[in-house]
């Protein structure tokens, strides 16, 4: 048996292998996912407030397709509309961390990164080869800028703070 074995991978491709079972296995992450994610869509009748407090109304369900590690999912979820507002409200997208956006968070820090460290080009070309993720050039571009705005803004707020702390202590010696 274990001569016919070695003979059957002989001729085996390894990386050919490989790609194909990760590829498989992307697959099935997704079928997981999207069922994770599917198996509450939230309710029609659940108290749903907008960003301003008011009361919301649901009027149906929204699905979305986002791009995720393991590769593309739709996922369904309560969309609310405050009248008061004139805005719609979807708490699965802000529970989520989707607002504004079809990357999960997991594909966005992958892109931060692979776009702070080389061309954006470059990062789309490698997080296709690396990760099986195939997302534009351009959408690589956008997160690590936003990720980069973000951060920076972050940093600006923690400077102030540290000024206004040394503004206190000076005044109150």
């Amino acid at each position: 048996m274990l001569g016919r074995l070695q003979r059957q991978t002989d001729d085996l491709d390894l990386e050919a292998s490989e790609l194909a079972i990760r590829a498989v296995m992307h697959e099935v992450g997704g079928v997981l996912l999207a069922k994770l994610l599917n198996s509450d869509c939230g309710s029609s009748q659940a108290a749903v407030k907008c960003a301003a407090g008011h009361a919301t109304t649901f009027v149906d369900y929204r699905s979305k397709e986002i791009t995720t590690v393991v590769g593309q999912v739709e996922f369904r979820r309560a969309y609310y509309y405050c009248s008061a507002c004139g805005q719609g409200v979807l708490p699965r997208d802000e529970a989520l961390d989707l607002v504004g956006t079809s990357f999960s968070p997991g594909v966005r820090r992958l892109m931060a990164r692979v776009g702070g460290k080389e061309s954006f080009n470059e990062g789309r070309v490698d997080l296709e080869e690396l990760a099986g993720i195939k997302v534009q050039t351009k959408a690589v571009e956008r997160v690590a800028e936003g990720v980069g705005a973000a951060l920076e803004a972050l940093g600006q707020r923690e400077r102030q703070m540290v000024i206004n702390d040394r503004e206190w202590f000076r005044s109150n010696r």
